[in-house]
């Protein structure tokens, strides 16, 4: 599938900046990765489940927060499905 789409000069930056911290050469691959990413998170929150960066060496967590992460958000379709 092709899709266009366009981002403002902060959108732009911010997509360079995710390449260049992981190494990912084309914009397909940072959204394939992307895709993956939030279909995994979407798949915990509807389990329950917080999507935390943990420091395990200090014992703290900062949840994600994300409208579309929240549980009354999440499409009913995910229910069931295996992470």
């Amino acid at each position: 599938m092709i899709m266009r789409v366009e981002f403002d000069d902060s959108g732009v930056l911010l997509l360079k900046e995710i390449q260049r911290l992981t190494g990912l050469k084309t914009y397909a691959e940072v959204f394939n990765n992307a895709l993956t990413a939030f279909d995994w998170a979407a798949k915990q929150s509807n389990q329950g489940r917080l999507i935390v960066g943990l420091d395990d060496t200090q014992n703290v967590y900062q949840a994600l927060d994300l409208p579309a992460l929240r549980p009354k958000m999440i499409v009913g379709s995910l229910k069931g499905q295996a992470a």
